[in-house]
């Protein structure tokens, strides 16, 4: 057992939630800037976020600390990361999370609660958002994804965009990298492309990188399909 006098700051605002009743921004706020500890397990000679039904829903697992985890019982490799980062990575993968499954100071999100989790990620609605070709090749980025995706048969092409969005206010800019994935990709193979471009991208140019899917992109998707691949699996390639 695990007493509130040990509590870290997620926990502590998990708690605070639970009473509230509510999954809200006061909540989100705190998750998305402390750290998750997330199962990861060999599949198929690669390492993914560990997926398990729970509730019916397929669901990664994250604990709110190693105590957590090791009194869950997980034996497994753990992978440390922010909230923000764990919920970039799954956006759009339709998995939910599992923080501290099972334990009184957890929560479930569904692929909506971890899009909301995501945060500063998703563009505001009635923002405009302009979509290009970066004006300056991002070597070490290309590099690092020619490096990386032979080893993610699910991926079978990378572009490199560069997203300017106005709210009305201001405007942001920065590098968006769209995987294309091969016809039938499920959902436990997309959670596993998106963390390990996400990874990469992150060792690349850490902070300044969002990863997407290119069947995910509505409207969006002829300009970014425009542009030219920075990375296509050979035809012949394992997956293929």
């Amino acid at each position: 057992m695990i007493g509130d006098d040990a509590l870290t700051p997620s926990e502590s605002a998990l708690v605070a939630g639970r009473e509230r009743g509510a999954v809200d921004e006061e909540l989100l706020a705190v998750l998305r800037r402390e750290p998750l500890v997330c199962a990861v397990e060999q599949v198929a000679g690669a390492a993914r976020p560990a997926v398990r039904e729970l509730g019916g829903a397929p669901s990664v697992l994250a604990w709110t600390s190693h105590q957590r985890a090791a009194a869950a019982g997980w034996t497994g490799q753990l992978v440390e990361r922010s909230g923000s980062d764990v919920a970039a990575l799954l956006r759009g993968t339709g998995l939910s999370l599992a923080i501290n499954p099972g334990d009184a100071v957890g929560i479930g999100l569904q692929p909506s609660g971890v899009e909301r989790l995501a945060g500063a990620q998703v563009v505001e609605a009635g923002s405009t958002v302009y979509l290009g070709e970066p004006a300056e090749p991002p070597v070490a980025l290309v590099a690092r994804l020619a490096q990386v995706l032979p080893g993610v048969p699910q991926v079978v092409e990378a572009r490199v965009a560069q997203v300017l969005v106005d709210d009305g206010t201001g405007s942001s800019s920065r590098p968006l990298v769209v995987l294309s994935l091969a016809t039938g990709t499920g959902a436990a193979d997309r959670a596993d492309a998106l963390a390990t471009c996400g990874r990469a991208v992150a060792d690349a140019a850490p902070g300044a990188v969002d990863v997407a899917f290119a069947d995910e992109l509505g409207t969006l998707r002829s300009a970014v399909t425009a542009l030219p691949a920075v990375y296509a699996r050979e035809a012949d390639a394992p997956g293929e």
